[in-house]
């Protein structure tokens, strides 16, 4: 074999490893590196035949261990797309220290002999034409989050994303699934994938984000994003970006790490255990990878901290008119009709000083509780209720997740590699609710123990009526697949996913009680609350199931000046089949109730390097142009019923809906100078039609001769329906069309020499989608009628009659009017992102500086033609403008420290609206006391010590960490969160009382313990 044709393909197991190696072999120190580091090492055996590495000691990923070994040689090395690394020699004129690597020459990355991952996508960098943010396996862990939401929330600023805790648990049944969001397009569109590979997801009334809590942190090697439309890259509804965990699939030995956690206050327990174990045959032709996750939060209690309770105080004491009687540890008092308490003339007939009071438990019944009802006359008994309706309600629901990962990978030959994936992970969450409801609970007037004329309500403690939430998801994926390399360095990969998503949700049905006066028998009352609860448990269960068969080729078409111009073919054949199983130990549909989507993909990428960086003309140095193009059909089948369509018989039709779409992404970067990048691209994208936007749901409308119906313009401006009957479409629009989105990028990225190890970027990106699909309802006729002759179709007549012609009609009798779903909406997202990070080895230890911060000033909505624009920037119904982070990484020998900062910027507590009018926008500015919730930063803090054990041909390593979040305690900011639906009767407090960017816990301790063998 000849030598110079020989490559050595080395094994990656894991992207940064600690070395503490004596001089040796040039070659053997860089297989120790490979085999570390997990990264794949590419060399000619003669280039290093001879050559002798220093001493390496510290923590080092596989570029920076490689630089050190070749320092003062004659050799350099640039990376691959694939990931690889390439020792080369370097330009004649170049000097023989080690250059900076270059950025990723555009190889396709398909399964390879020797990667560490069956990522099926291009792997994608910081400096790539797009602006993509990664984390690699050291970041994940300086993050200190405890699932892939937590990690991922802290780890990228582009994520719009309120904390877990944000989502109350009654109403979301403590849901634990991820929720990402990217530019603040909402979750539904943000795209998650696994290995490049799609997940099982739920085709209900749109289509739901993928889950990614319980999967197995120590299995991930780096997670990918990209916060722009990036359809061309990755295909329908990545109109707000993408995220791409990358699993690991080659691991050596085994690494077992047990952790705890708890609040400075004791409270709040967490514990976990991890595992990663490698099995490698003897031959090197088969790999066994296997990674489990279990662990268990215990939560946050209302009562645990004076947030909900101070919440609930404030908005009390600011618009008390606004809320029925709270539970509390009295029996708290309103008027049904919020005037002034008025008593019995048996009881004085005296007019309380207000519409509400409060009288202690233990003074029901005694002689001194009317005296003591008009002295408390406008007041309510504030404390927190000693049970789910105050104290013991969850700020944060209890959590457990069991995930795994498996992957077992058989070389048949040098050319050939057989593989099978497995993910599956279950999470769980739950939280107390209330059994019974004591905010409705009516005395009516008269009744004997009853001390007012008019009715009231009343609430007082249950404390022993606690239920509980729960809601419970299964994931799991299954791919099996096969990579050949053929000849001129073309693969070809082929594989096929099947998967399934469960969702359980059950929630114990509240008791109503009534027919019970709290005023004549406190302990008769308390006896007879027990035949009020119901006994039942509403479930909700549904299952979504994914298939996907994907065939890939990539390979060089040609060398260009640069490289080799090369290009991925993808084509993609998936089906995602949903449905309401209704009982959970149903595992099939109703007959002819299956949603189902079918998507037809054919996606291509050409990755062109034009010019050299030593091209003659500056401006084109190192030219690369990339263009992706894919085609995407999309089916979808819904069984619907005839009703809601506005078919008079009766039964079930299949509403079969198809859309084809293209989308593009072109882009391109150039290094007019040494450390100066400049990129720039455009894409787009759009985001599925989902069975809410195309299903329709009629209401026939009858009004009468006097009914109040819109006037109708055409017909003399009488009510519309009056003295017929029409069908009026409040639901989706059989003609909408896919939401579009496209975006423009551009950035700037400095590597400057005269200061080593400094890289900063600076991008610009708009979005534009539109049209979107906006919803109409009933009260919008007018707007339909003025539009009638430029937007046809929204409101059907029936031909002019001659009666009407007579009576100067211009327009026949209304028989429909399609009032739904309309791609009328635009929406405008600018950006800018800036990230910096500087790397250095010093003697006292190597320090890493590192900082990154989102801006985005404006996420400007104009909902339909005619209406003004409104800015949802920084309202809580739109996105956090400021999000940044910043740190300090250093390490030195067996040591390791991390201390970073999280920040969000200040926001406005009220929602943007179309006119600038919502309801809960001038009492939440009053409870809040201003327009602002304050900004937030967070101090974290990570220290590592690693011991060596000795008397093992296998190295073996005991780390133990200690982790600190909040290190300095700081409070959440107070968050008002009023609804939109603020009424009399709205019950208690709305919301938990801080702001979701905000971690109720304060200051929070984690011990870890790992074992590497």
């Amino acid at each position: 074999m000849d030598p110079a044709a020989l490559l050595c393909c080395l094994m990656m197991v894991s992207p940064s490893a600690r070395f503490d190696t004596p001089p040796q072999d040039l070659t053997a120190a860089v297989i120790a590196v490979s085999k570390a580091t997990g990264t794949e090492i590419l060399f000619q055996p003669s280039l290093l035949a001879g050559a002798r590495a220093p001493i390496l000691q510290g923590n080092f990923n596989a570029e920076q261990a490689l630089g050190r070994l070749l320092a003062g040689t004659h050799l350099t090395f640039r990376a691959t797309a694939t990931g690889a690394l390439i020792i080369i020699k370097p330009p004649a004129a170049a000097a023989p220290a080690l250059q900076t690597p270059e950025p990723a020459v555009a190889l396709p990355e398909i399964v390879v002999v020797g990667a560490r991952t069956h990522d099926t996508d291009i792997r994608r960098r910081i400096d790539d034409v797009q602006p993509y943010a990664v984390l690699d396996r050291r970041a994940l862990e300086r993050t200190q989050g405890q699932d892939a939401e937590a990690v991922m929330r802290k780890g990228f600023t582009q994520i719009n994303l309120a904390a877990p805790g944000a989502y109350a648990v009654g109403a979301s049944g403590g849901d634990p699934r991820s929720r990402f969001d990217l530019r603040g397009f909402g979750a539904l569109q943000t795209l998650v994938l696994i290995d490049g590979r799609r997940l099982p997801e739920f085709v209900d009334a749109g289509f739901s984000q993928a889950n990614l809590n319980g999967l197995p942190l120590l299995a991930i090697d780096r997670v990918e994003a990209l916060a722009s439309t990036a359809g061309g890259l990755y295909g329908p509804g990545a109109t707000g970006g993408v995220l791409n965990v990358v699993l690991k699939q080659r691991s050596d030995g085994a690494r077992l790490q047990v952790s705890r956690g708890i609040s400075a206050r004791g409270d709040a327990p967490t514990w976990s255990l991890d595992s990663l174990m490698g099995w490698r045959s003897r031959n090197g032709a088969t790999q066994v990878t296997l990674a489990y996750r279990r662990f268990e939060d215990g939560g946050l209690l209302a009562g645990d901290r004076d947030y909900y309770g101070a919440a609930q105080r404030r908005r009390l004491e600011i618009i008390p008119e606004l809320y029925a009687a709270p539970p509390s540890n009295s029996l708290n008092i309103t008027s049904v009709d919020h005037k002034d308490l008025r008593l019995t003339p048996g009881n004085g007939g005296a007019i309380l000083g207000g519409a509400y009071s409060f009288l202690p438990l233990s003074l029901v019944g005694a002689s001194s509780a009317v005296s003591t009802l008009v002295a408390n006359a406008g007041r309510y008994d504030l404390s927190l209720s000693p049970d789910a309706q105050g104290a013991t309600q969850n700020l944060l629901p209890r959590r457990r997740t069991d995930g795994l990962v498996f992957s077992l990978q058989h070389d048949l030959d040098p050319r050939t590699r057989l593989f099978v994936d497995l993910v599956a992970y279950e999470v769980a969450g739950s939280g107390a609710v209330p059994l019974l409801d004591t905010v409705w609970w009516t005395v009516p007037a008269g009744s004997p123990g009853n001390p007012f004329v008019q009715p009231v309500r009343v609430s007082l403690p249950l404390p022993g009526y606690d239920g509980r939430t729960k809601t419970t998801v299964r994931t799991w994926r299954g791919t099996a697949g096969a990579v050949v390399r053929l000849p001129h360095a073309w693969s070809l990969n082929a594989d096929l996913s099947r998967g399934e998503s469960a969702f359980d949700r059950r929630d114990p049905v509240v008791g109503d009680i009534g027919g019970l006066d709290p005023f004549l028998d406190l302990v008769a009352t308390y006896a007879a609350l027990p035949g009020f609860l119901s006994g039942r448990t509403y479930v909700q269960h549904e299952i979504g199931r994914l298939t996907d068969l994907n065939l890939r080729l990539a390979g060089p078409l040609a060398t260009l000046p640069g490289g080799p111009l090369t290009i991925t073919l993808l084509g993609e054949a998936r089906r995602d089949t949903s449905h309401d199983a209704g009982d959970a130990t149903l595992r099939q549909s109703p007959p002819g109730r299956r949603k189902q989507m079918t998507v037809g993909s054919l996606y291509a990428e050409v990755r062109a390097p034009i010019l050299p960086a030593d091209a003659s003309f500056a401006l084109s140095r190192g030219l690369e142009l990339q263009l992706a193009l894919s085609r995407d059909s999309t089916r979808l089948k819904l069984p619907t019923d005839n009703a809601d369509m506005g078919l008079s018989q009766p039964g079930v039709t299949d509403l079969k809906v198809r859309s084809d779409t293209t989308a593009v992404t072109v882009g391109a970067r150039v290094k007019p100078m040494d450390g100066l990048m400049l990129r720039a691209s455009f894409a787009s994208g759009y985001l599925p039609l989902s069975p809410l936007a195309v299903t329709p749901f009629y209401s026939r409308i009858s009004l009468g001769a006097d009914g109040l119906g819109v006037p109708d313009p055409k017909r003399g401006g009488q009510p519309a329906g009056a003295n017929t009957t029409y069908l009026e479409n409040s639901g989706g629009a059989l003609d909408a069309r896919p939401e579009l989105a496209r975006s423009f990028s551009a950035g700037v990225v400095l590597t400057p020499n005269v200061l080593a190890g400094l890289r900063v970027s600076l991008d610009f990106t708009r979005i534009v989608k539109s049209p979107e699909l906006s919803a109409f309802r009933v009260t919008d006729d007018a707007y339909w009628f003025s539009r009638e002759d430029d937007a046809p179709g929204h409101v059907v007549r029936a031909p002019l009659s001659a009666a009407d012609v007579a009576a100067g009609y211009t327009g026949g009798v209304i028989t429909r009017i399609e009032a739904g779903y309309a791609n009328f909406t635009r929406t405008v997202v600018k950006v800018v992102d800036l990230n910096a990070e500087y790397e250095r080895a010093t003697p006292l230890g190597d320090i890493r500086l590192f900082t990154s911060f989102s801006w985005e000033p404006d996420f400007v909505r104009t909902p339909y033609p005619g209406l003004p624009s409104f800015n949802r920037a920084n309202h809580q119904n739109g996105v956090n403008a400021r999000n940044g982070r910043a740190g300090l990484d250093w390490a030195r020998g067996d040591w390791e420290a991390s201390l970073s900062a999280q920040y969000c910027g200040p926001t406005l507590v009220t929602r943007a609206t179309l006119n600038g009018v919502y309801a809960a926008n001038a009492p939440t500015v009053a409870v809040q006391g201003g327009e602002r919730i304050a900004a937030q930063t967070y101090v974290d803090l990570l220290v590592a010590r690693t011991w060596s054990l000795p008397g093992s041909v296998r190295p073996r390593r005991v780390r133990a960490t200690l982790g600190v979040t909040n290190l300095l305690d700081r409070r959440a900011a107070f968050s008002a969160q009023l609804t939109g639906n603020l009424g009399y009767e709205d019950g208690a407090a709305t919301g938990p009382g801080y702001s979701p960017y905000g971690d109720p816990r304060g200051r929070f301790f984690q011990l870890g313990l790992s074992l590497e063998l």
